[in-house]
């Protein structure tokens, strides 16, 4: 851990400030929440490192349910424990929740008027925006050996390129790379 983050490890972090903190992260997670979790819980909050960031992202991806929903439990858990986790949870999803459901009933209305659908691809391509760099970013701290560029390529190719469905092709992928990051362990 980098003396940032070990110094941010140290403060302690209040319930209150879990649930106030994943609360901006649900309602300013326009596009998707990743990038602005990336974004306050590394470079605003310092609650993780960047590494610390991609392997609990990498964990939260492997379990069932949201990745960053399954990462505001860990994070939650690690801080305040049950109660963080549910704080970090709830604040996640709730005002999120409440702004969908308006949206809904606007959508319901307006959803077939002829000028909506340009903006739902506008929209579309400033998400796929918003994910490309933040693969970006999580691909820049990975160890710079052969085998982790090789496992992101396989993983990108299986899925965007041949359309492979994203569980099997984790049951394949995982066990590969834990073998080589255990096999090339003394280089990270």
């Amino acid at each position: 851990m980098t003396d940032a983050g070990v110094a941010a490890a140290q403060q302690p972090v209040t319930t209150l400030q879990l649930f106030l903190g994943f609360t901006r992260i649900g309602l300013a997670g326009i596009g998707g929440a990743l990038p602005q979790a990336q974004h306050q819980l590394v470079d605003v909050r310092r609650w993780l490192t960047q590494q610390e960031f991609a392997e609990l992202l990498s964990l939260g991806q492997l379990l069932p349910g949201p990745n960053i929903g399954n990462l505001s439990i860990m994070l939650g858990l690690r801080y305040r424990g049950l109660p963080g986790a549910v704080a970090a949870m709830v604040g996640l999803m709730f005002a999120p929740f409440c702004v969908v459901m308006v949206l809904a009933a606007l959508y319901r209305s307006f959803g077939t008027e002829p000028w909506i659908r340009p903006v739902f691809h506008g929209i579309s391509a400033g998400a796929a925006g918003l994910i490309l760099a933040m693969g970006y970013r999580l691909l820049r701290v990975q160890p710079r050996q052969a085998w982790t560029y090789v496992m992101a390529a396989a993983a990108f190719g299986l899925i965007a390129m041949l359309r492979l469905p994203l569980m099997p092709v984790l049951a394949a992928l995982t066990p590969v790379s834990a073998w080589c990051a255990w096999r090339w362990k003394a280089r990270l």
